[in-house]
């Protein structure tokens, strides 16, 4: 009871709540604070208190990201001061502060280890499993909302299917590369189960085929290239037990109608009118404030103006558009360069740091290529709080150990490896 209190109350944990707060705070009626402002106060407060324990030091490795996260924090006031929007940029100016900013320096911040890294995807994972088993009860109780569509806790059916897939990221990267007793295969099979259903029944396309896509990626981790030869991973084999057991409960889904929904949302995908209606029109709109004026853009929440006419929530869409059409160029090469510092660091300064990628690397690495692909398609710089949350913590996992909290590490180069150990991945040298 002592480690369940311990964990559900870990910086990690609560920030992964904080990050999916809108997921489920809709379900807590007549409280007296919004959730998503005491999970944020919370999480706050957790790493201030660390902090000043450990005497205000940060390492150099965070100085990169948080500079470059700084620029867009700069323009989005700069872009403040001109923009022709009154009401939707104050709105907002307060989220982008009180929210957003915390999202991604907070994954910086507040994943300070491994431990905290395993919390933060165990919060994940908890929201994404109890969301599954209400999907459960909404969809055979038929207490479906807007024609077909599944939605719970409050949510929509898009965050339905997101947080259904961050769980199944999690889940299958523990599958596969994670040791584990027989037992608890069995079981991380069945949530994967679990887990999928609201994914396909919800009635959300665009999360699937995010998910679809990460999930190629995968056999990445499974393949080791050598100058004599090219070696696959022991788990590459429980690939086919898994495809054998979601093919089977396809069919099975298929015979009772569960995926009615699932099939008629992608037969649209053939109508090509369907398809671009909407988006397209915000792409084009966006595209036009850029030509205007390609340095500065048009100002923090004019694109509602430029689309509608109104002075209410919208946007284009996609991330980069969003930024660059109303903040102009340079943020927008801030936050790509900020995404390249990301995965250069997650993927090589890792590989290179040490022998394996271990399960949470892995989940990591996924979770962010899933947030990055549907900034594309359905983003904005407000509502990607679990984008900005994924990129802080992988610009720091190469730098984390197991226990020593890095905010007391004054040069990460006088790292003492830890003792060899077979469940635990080992650096190559003391980088």
């Amino acid at each position: 009871m002592k480690i369940i209190l311990k964990t559900m109350f870990s910086e990690g944990f609560i920030f992964a709540l904080f990050i999916l707060a809108g997921y489920f705070k809709a379900s807590v009626e007549n409280s007296p604070i919004d959730i998503t402002l005491l999970l944020l106060l919370f999480s706050v407060t957790l790493y201030l208190n660390r902090l000043i324990r450990t005497g205000f030091k940060l390492p150099k490795f965070v100085l990169t990201p948080l500079i470059l996260f700084s620029v867009l924090v700069l323009f989005v006031l700069i872009g403040y001061s001109y923009t022709s929007s009154v009401i939707y940029s104050e709105q907002k100016l307060i989220l982008f502060f009180v929210s957003t900013i915390w999202c991604f320096i907070g994954g910086i911040v507040t994943i300070s280890s491994k431990g905290e890294l395993s919390n933060f995807l165990l919060g994940i994972l908890t929201v994404s499993i109890f969301m599954a088993f209400s999907t459960f009860y909404t969809f055979f109780t038929n207490q479906l909302i807007e024609l077909g569509f599944v939605s719970v806790l409050g949510s929509n059916y898009i965050m339905l299917g997101r947080a259904s897939a961050f769980g199944l990221i999690i889940l299958i990267s523990y599958y596969f590369f994670k040791t584990s007793t027989f037992f608890l295969k069995i079981l991380i099979v069945l949530l994967i189960m679990i887990t999928l259903f609201p994914l396909v029944v919800s009635g959300g396309r665009l999360p699937l085929l995010a998910f679809a896509i990460t999930i190629l990626f995968l056999p990445l981790f499974m393949i080791k290239i050598t100058k004599a030869s090219i070696c696959l991973s022991k788990s590459f084999k429980k690939i086919f037990i898994l495809i054998i057991l979601i093919i089977t409960g396809g069919i099975v889904a298929i015979r009772n109608g569960w995926l009615d929904t699932f099939i008629y949302r992608f037969a649209l995908l053939s109508n090509a009118q369907f398809l671009d209606e909407g988006r397209s029109d915000r792409f084009n709109v966006a595209f036009e404030m850029i030509k205007d004026n390609i340095i500065f853009g048009k100002g923090l929440g004019s694109f509602p103006i430029y689309y509608s006419g109104t002075d209410g929530e919208d946007y284009p869409h996609n991330l980069f558009l969003e930024i660059w059409s109303e903040l102009g160029l340079i943020p927008t090469l801030a936050c790509i360069a900020l995404v390249f510092l990301a995965y250069y660091r997650g993927f090589l300064v890792y590989s290179k740091m040490y022998e394996n990628f271990d399960h949470n690397q892995i989940s990591i690495f996924l979770l962010n290529l899933f947030g990055f692909i549907n900034l594309f398609i359905s983003a904005s710089i407000n509502n990607s709080k679990f984008f900005w949350a994924f990129l802080g913590i992988m610009c720091v996992t190469p730098f984390i150990t197991q226990k020593q909290d890095f905010h007391i590490v004054e040069n990460h180069q006088n790292r003492v490896q830890e003792p060899s150990n077979s469940n635990k991945i080992q650096p190559r040298s003391n980088v």
